[in-house]
């Protein structure tokens, strides 16, 4: 019994490092091998994984809609998922699924699905996801009339991209990367159009094409130039419509921070992680610190 446990678990690996591979191809190459996506299929289907299957049907449907715009061979991939949910539902793979069925327009986004999906995306922590996301949230909410919060959603789907490239050691790889994604360059361009039409501001955007192979790649997901044009009152109304910052609003210098720290010492720490994140428009943030007696390093987050 241990042996065909331990057969079908590799079994199971082996599947899934294909799929992965099979992603991997794609950003690195820029292979669309749908082949090759039919063929992992059959194989999932072949092998009854359930759970797995639905994994493996998921990362798939990533590269045809958002990187290849074949958003009917999505569909028919996320239908054979669809299927596979009504029987082996799991709350991360449901998640994956609304996000990608959203960006097809299969499903109808509401007021009430927006808060659903800022709810899950807090939840599940899924940058590659959360990328998407965060475009759907940004675009609907210039759709509803509200820019500070579109700003705000664009600029954590470009910063989330960042996170997924700034380990690459490849310059040209990093380049590819948001290439293909075709998220940074159409995501930079909502955000200036939406600056403009709603603040009036003009704004010089640095797009793929204005960097070079030996710059860094930082110069592309610098924010500066963009808050430096903007007064104190639009840049408190694109932080106030996060509601991660929510409970510091009142909050507006380091005077301020200080008069509302307590005895609480976890509680502090938080406060003082949120009033930097804020100012510096980031979603997380880390203090290391370190035990002399226990020789430990304590990380709060």
């Amino acid at each position: 019994m241990a042996i065909e446990a331990c057969k079908d678990f590799s079994n199971v690996e082996f599947m899934m490092s294909k799929v992965r591979k099979l992603s991997i191809r794609y950003l690195t190459d820029g292979v669309y091998d749908k082949d090759s996506i039919e063929e992992l299929r059959e194989e999932l289907k072949i092998m009854k994984l359930s759970y797995n299957r639905r994994d493996g049907l998921l990362r798939m449907a990533i590269i045809p809609p958002y990187l290849e715009g074949d958003y009917e061979y999505v569909l028919d991939i996320l239908k054979e998922d669809i299927k596979l949910k009504e029987k082996y539902s799991a709350p991360i793979l449901d998640y994956k699924s609304k996000i990608l069925l959203y960006g097809i327009g299969y499903y109808k986004l509401n007021k009430e699905n927006l808060l659903d999906i800022e709810k899950n995306m807090r939840k599940y922590d899924l940058p590659h996801i959360d990328v998407y996301a965060n475009i759907i949230l940004g675009s609907k909410s210039i759709q509803y009339g509200k820019p500070y919060q579109a700003i705000n959603y664009l600029l954590e789907a470009l910063d989330l991209i960042y996170g997924l490239i700034k380990n690459i050691p490849d310059r040209e790889l990093q380049i590819g990367y948001i290439k293909r994604h075709k998220g940074g360059d159409d995501i930079k361009l909502k955000i200036t159009q939406t600056i403009e039409k709603a603040l009036g501001i003009k704004v010089d955007s640095i797009y793929i094409k204005d960097i070079d192979l030996d710059q860094n790649i930082e110069k592309y997901f610098d924010y500066r130039p963009l808050i430096a044009i903007m007064d104190d009152e639009d840049f408190n109304n694109i932080i106030e419509s996060n509601y991660y910052y929510g409970d510091i609003k009142d909050i507006s210098n380091i005077e301020t921070l200080i008069s509302n720290l307590t005895s609480d010492y976890e509680y502090n720490l938080n406060l003082i992680l949120k009033y930097i994140g804020r100012e510096t428009l980031a979603e997380k943030g880390y203090i290391l610190a370190y035990d002399d007696e226990k020789k430990q390093i304590f990380t709060y987050c």
